[in-house]
C-alpha cells in the first residue's frame, strides 16, 4: 500500500487526461456533481428498466460516462470495469470481465462512445463466464 497515491479515494483536485483517448474528461472541478449525476441516473435506470439486456446496456451506458467523467486522479478504469462487475451482479446479470484480447475493442467503443459495440463484447464475455461457471458447478457436483 506504500503506492497509493496521497488523496486515494478523493475526487481529482486537478484535470486529467486518457492517453490516446479522442476526448476531454470532466473538469477537475465539476467531478463531485458530475458523479452525484451519474449515480442518480444508474440508480433511475436500474430501478425502472425491466428487461436484463436494457439494464446490461444502460450499465455499459453508464460506463462509458463515467470513464469521461474520470473523477479521481488515478484507477478510473479499474474502479470502472468493477462498477460493471458490480452493477451487473446487483441487477442478477451474468458479471464478466474485459479480457486482453478485448481490451483495443473496449477502448474504441469507450472513445467512440459506443455502447452497442460495448454490449457485444459484454455479451461475449458473459457466454463465456456462463460456461465457466456452469462447468464449475459440475465439477462441484461430482465432489464427495
Amino acid at each position: 500500500m506504500n503506492f497509493l497515491l496521497p488523496n486515494k479515494g478523493a475526487f481529482k483536485t486537478a484535470d486529467n487526461t486518457i492517453l490516446e483517448s479522442s476526448f476531454e474528461t470532466t473538469p477537475h472541478f465539476q467531478a463531485p456533481m458530475a458523479m452525484k449525476e451519474w449515480c442518480d441516473n444508474l440508480n433511475y435506470k436500474m430501478k425502472t428498466l425491466q428487461d436484463k439486456e436494457e439494464k446490461l446496456k444502460a450499465i455499459l451506458e453508464q460506463h462509458i460516462l463515467f470513464e469521461r467523467i474520470h473523477p479521481f486522479s488515478d484507477g478510473n478504469g479499474r474502479v470502472g470495469r468493477m462498477l460493471i462487475f458490480y452493477s451487473a451482479l446487483e441487477q442478477n446479470l451474468i458479471p464478466f470481465v474485459i479480457t486482453k484480447e478485448q481490451k483495443e475493442a473496449y477502448i474504441k467503443a469507450l472513445d467512440t462512445r459506443n455502447t452497442e459495440s460495448l454490449y457485444q463484447l459484454a455479451k461475449v464475455s458473459q457466454e463465456f463466464e456462463l460456461t465457466r461457471i456452469q462447468g464449475q458447478m459440475i465439477l462441484n457436483k461430482n465432489k464427495p
